[in-house]
């Protein structure tokens, strides 16, 4: 009992990190999305110099046929690109969902001129989502920042939500378990006077 009491302490724990973590995201969605580029870049260049350092320090003739010279390098300049150009790298990402949601839109235009080539109907239902898919990555694609933004406050949103009901999960489960202990205690005090009982009268 007294693990399961500790897991959902932790639990509650865990839960209160994804609050203060969502509150923190939907309240500085761009600093947030800086700093995360900031580590990820900073990791990169760390990894890079070690890759590099341990080529350099490794012999000679086990070298041979490896890049890890230029695979090091490059983690260092893609480390640098990414810390330098946070800013770019956080639009880039709905700029490329935009492009891959306008792609979808055209797959399902060519699907409705199939279906009315064919003459098996208007396909007027695969006109009206592929419009709808199309405006949707139009839209992606012309306001990168802004949803890039969006996207993290709403990941905020999830991370809030996450972690209050974990919380309430985990709070009314302690309860239950405490109750189950008064309950249990109660049985085996009884048992135990019954026992007493039953030896007394023999």
């Amino acid at each position: 009992m007294n693990l399961i009491k500790e897991l959902k302490w932790q639990s509650v724990v865990y839960a209160a990190i994804y609050i203060v973590l969502g509150i923190i995201l939907l309240l500085f969605p761009e600093t947030t999305a800086k700093t995360l580029c900031s580590l990820v870049g900073g990791a990169a260049i760390a990894v890079g110099m070690v890759t590099v350092l341990m080529y350099l320090f490794r012999d000679a003739h086990k070298n041979n046929f490896r890049n890890d010279f230029v695979n090091g390098l490059t983690m260092i300049m893609i480390g640098i690109f990414v810390f330098y150009k946070a800013e770019l790298i956080i639009s880039v990402i709905p700029f490329l969902l935009g492009i891959c949601v306008v792609i979808s839109g055209f797959i399902k235009l060519q699907s409705c001129i199939d279906v009315r080539m064919m003459g098996y109907g208007k396909g007027l239902g695969f006109f009206i989502l592929a419009i709808v898919n199309i405006l949707l990555g139009v839209f992606l694609v012309i306001n990168p920042a802004w949803i890039a933004k969006v996207m993290f406050q709403l990941i905020g949103v999830g991370l809030i939500f996450s972690g209050i009901t974990d919380m309430i999960t985990s709070l009314y489960m302690m309860t239950k378990i405490r109750n189950f202990e008064k309950d249990m205690n109660a049985l085996d005090e009884a048992f135990t006077v019954e026992e007493k009982t039953e030896k007394e009268e023999a």
